[in-house]
């Protein structure tokens, strides 16, 4: 069986679906790992032979439904994984769901859907179309559950960190690689004119709050800076214009500890780290699953309190209302390194009852794409011969390690 993968983040995406191919490449599958825009034009041309074409998400706009059904009439099968992660973005699924998928075509097209745990398999279970939702868990959430991923002192010496290491996690929209104007055109190109200046009025208020919220993180980068025995590092969101967040704080010579780091996979990063600082993202999750102190820092002030309503991501971690609490914290724990079990326990158990923690994530999901099954074809194609696919599977981990150090 041949098996596309789509790739669209190295960072985020890159390492839970290398598990995956490993998998599927042990049971004699050809796996091939691509971004979007090449496994689409070759699968729609026919330049490559029928095989199971694994989508990072489920897209539903017309251009994406009219090549799921040109993959199929060439014989293609479809399965599918979100990795925009709906599990912990909202009280529910429900709101996730009808912004992502928009409506049900897709359904009738994508043979499997593999849901992250619970919360999104509760809600996706009802529907009941082609598609078969299935509760795998997710191969990103096994990596971050993994304690001894790599070396850490070879990460500190690459690097030159110092043997503590505070890792403080960027996702403002500030640095992203749209501008706010550019973002702005594109929320309101097509709306009508009665919501028109109510979004633009939203659009712009929520801009003001992340500049606030950043003023406070920042002014927390400055302090923890002062704390001679840490290197602080900052860990831009892979949406980021990395060299944009370098050149912010490169300006500041007086942050002689704190460095922007961006290379490899976060939970790397992570695994390296002592203290995990976010003030509402995914990373909270992953360094809870490596059983790290993870801080969540959300400032207290009126200009800010509603701008973002109580999503799951803030509630995981030790929360701080205020930095000079956080540096006190820190200096209190620096010497034992002390994991508060109570918080880590009772925060592993919000992260189980909506994803798969078992770290068999990638297990499951080679099975259910194993199982899909092909008519036989006659037909010829321009594709790799069979001598390649050979030299592919035999040199497969020769050619991960060149990956992973290019982007490591």
């Amino acid at each position: 069986m041949n098996v596309y993968i789509e790739l669209e983040t190295l960072k985020r995406e890159l390492s839970g679906k290398l598990l995956i191919s490993l998998e599927l490449v042990k049971k004699n599958h050809n796996v091939f790992l691509g971004d979007r825009e090449t496994i689409t034009y070759l699968a729609k041309n026919n330049k490559i032979p029928p095989g199971v074409i694994f989508l990072k998400d489920m897209n539903s706009q017309k251009y994406r439904v009219n090549d799921y059904k040109k993959f199929i009439k060439n014989g293609f099968k479809i399965v599918s994984q979100d990795e925009e992660i709906g599990c912990f973005t909202n009280k529910t699924y429900e709101k996730f769901f009808y912004g992502r998928f928009q409506n049900e075509t897709t359904f009738k097209l994508v043979d499997k859907y593999f849901c992250w745990g619970d919360f999104d398999y509760k809600f996706l279970k009802k529907f009941k179309k082609k598609t078969k939702f299935i509760k795998t868990g997710s191969p990103r959430i096994d990596i971050a559950a993994n304690e001894k991923l790599i070396n850490k002192d070879n990460i500190k010496k690459k690097y030159k960190l110092k043997k503590n290491i505070i890792l403080i996690s960027l996702n403002h929209n500030l640095f992203w690689k749209r501008d706010f104007f550019e973002r702005l055109l594109i929320s309101t190109h097509e709306i009508n004119e009665k919501n028109f200046i109510k979004t633009i009025d939203e659009s712009y208020h929520i801009e003001s709050k992340v500049l606030i919220k950043f003023f406070y993180l920042f002014e927390l980068i400055y302090e923890l800076n002062k704390l001679n025995d840490y290197s602080i590092v900052i860990r831009p969101h892979p949406g980021m214009e990395t060299e944009k967040v370098k050149k912010f704080f490169d300006n500041y010579k007086i942050l002689k500890n704190v460095k922007v780091i961006a290379d490899g996979d976060l939970v790397d990063q992570i695994s390296t780290s002592d203290f995990i600082i976010h003030t509402g993202c995914t990373s909270g999750v992953e360094g809870t699953l490596n059983k790290k102190n993870v801080i969540t820092y959300l400032p207290k002030d009126n200009l800010i309190r509603d701008y973002k309503e109580v999503k799951f991501l803030t509630e995981i971690g030790k929360i701080f209302y205020k930095k000079d609490a956080i540096i006190k914290y820190i200096k209190r724990n620096a010497q034992r390194k002390f994991i508060q079990k109570n918080i880590l326990n009772k925060n592993l158990n919000k992260i189980k009852k909506r994803v798969l923690i078992d770290k068999q994530s990638y297990k499951r999901i080679s099975e259910e794409i194993e199982n899909l099954s092909f008519k036989k074809t006659n037909k010829s194609y321009m594709n790799i011969g069979n001598n390649k696919l050979n030299f592919f599977k035999k040199n497969l981990k020769l050619i991960i390690k060149k990956k992973i150090k290019k982007n490591s």
